[in-house]
């Protein structure tokens, strides 16, 4: 149904999330460097929470600002018959927050993520934004016949960091590029896109939660035409936009 990439244990790769059917888990593919991913989902704690949920929009997400992506996924069923049919899954279903337990498995949040996780409908597709320019992300979810929600993000507390790219060898958006950033021990890397959403499009903003971070020491950036362009002792906490040098 829908998938994203993101590098939620830190180690340097992207691994992938796929979101599937009710009475199929949601996939997450850990990478394992040489092109080679490997099925991590019950491990890792998405396995069994996801099997009985049918999956559509996900995305990973530093939702806390703490520096380790969470991941958010968007549930809903396709049949309104399965209510009352006795196969465990209904056609409203709450979405999912799982949030990053920093060891390489995540904690399912949704009991303690606040009102918006506790509506019960048959949602589709989410789109990450920060609407207030507080550096946290919210989110906007689309709904099957119904209205969509607009879930405003109340519960991060870390510095944060987003960068814009503009482009001149390469698109204007700097679509395709990977931003890496460095502060103190951690290292964090976003790619810029537009479509990795299931029926969505997201702005070509990369965010990053720096948690404690006061500063970042490095901030690099691989451009789609090959060039490379660097910063160095980045103040956080605001959005700056990176042009391609010439």
């Amino acid at each position: 149904m829908g998938i994203t990439s993101g590098d939620y244990d830190g180690d340097g790769r992207l691994d992938l999330f796929v979101t599937n059917f009710s009475h199929d888990h949601d996939t997450l593919y850990h990478n394992e460097g040489q092109h080679m991913f490997i099925d991590v989902s019950y491990p890792a704690g998405v396995g069994n929470p996801s099997f009985l949920m049918l999956g559509w929009g996900a995305a990973f997400l530093d939702l806390d600002l703490d520096g380790w992506e969470d991941l958010f996924v968007a549930h809903g069923h396709v049949y309104p018959q399965v209510d009352g049919a006795g196969l465990g899954t209904e056609f409203r279903q709450r979405n999912s927050v799982f949030r990053n337990a920093r060891t390489g498995t995540f904690e399912l949040f949704d009991e303690r993520a606040g009102p918006g996780l506790a509506l019960l409908k048959s949602s589709r597709a989410i789109a990450p934004v920060d609407l207030e320019g507080d550096g946290d992300v919210d989110l906007l979810v689309t709904n099957l016949n119904d209205s969509p929600d607009l879930l405003r993000n109340d519960g991060a507390a870390g510095n944060w960091l987003q960068v814009r790219l503009e482009g001149t060898s390469s698109n204007r958006d700097g679509i395709g590029a990977r931003v890496t950033l460095t502060a103190g021990e951690r290292v964090q890397i976003r790619e810029i896109r537009r479509n990795s959403l299931y029926a969505a499009s997201t702005l070509p903003i990369a965010y990053f939660g720096l948690g404690d971070a006061a500063a970042i020491d490095l901030l690099e950036v691989r451009w789609p035409s090959g060039r490379t362009s660097t910063e160095r002792r980045v103040e956080p906490n605001r959005l700056i936009t990176l042009r391609e040098p010439d």
